[in-house]
């Protein structure tokens, strides 16, 4: 019954990556690393060690870059073009949905994507709503699942909603 959603983040360069661990961090250094693993920590390592330089961004960014060579991801949303389009990853945010939507009902909502999860149609589902992100993390892996329309129960390539 809603006619907006509000995706408040999705793929993110490593430069964006950096921007935000960036803001973040400058708030509050120790809530990051709480919400970080050990690629995310040694990021915040690098603006730790480096936070009055001015090239601080940069440096961070060339950190994510050399995770990223090794294997290793900083965060879900941070991956290239390519493999976003074989898994997408999206964040909507409950305060973004709640002005968007005069209606809104948040636990009506996680109930459609907990049922959007089981039924196959979200590989990943994370309620961050009640912590720091304040959120609902998705990971759709595309074309797994045919999208159904539902009012007329019409099979859809997913591709083209990508």
């Amino acid at each position: 019954g809603l006619k907006t959603a509000v995706i408040t983040s999705t793929i993110r360069t490593p430069e964006e990556q950096a921007a935000i661990m960036l803001e973040n961090a400058k708030k509050n250094l120790k809530k990051q690393y709480d919400l970080y693993e050990a690629a995310g920590e040694s990021v915040l390592d690098v603006y730790k060690e480096n936070k009055s330089a001015s090239n601080v961004l940069s440096l961070m960014v060339a950190k994510i870059k050399a995770l990223g060579e090794d294997g290793k991801r900083v965060s879900k949303h941070c991956v290239s073009n390519e493999a976003y389009l074989k898994r997408n990853v999206i964040d909507i945010g409950l305060n973004s949905m709640k002005a968007a939507n005069a209606n809104f009902e948040p636990k009506k909502f996680a109930a459609v994507l907990k049922k959007l999860r089981d039924d196959g149609y979200l590989e990943i589902l994370i309620d961050e709503t009640a912590i720091s992100n304040s959120a609902w993390h998705f990971e759709i892996l595309v074309n797994k699942k045919a999208l159904v329309k539902h009012e007329q129960n019409t099979i859809l390539d997913a591709t083209a909603w990508v």
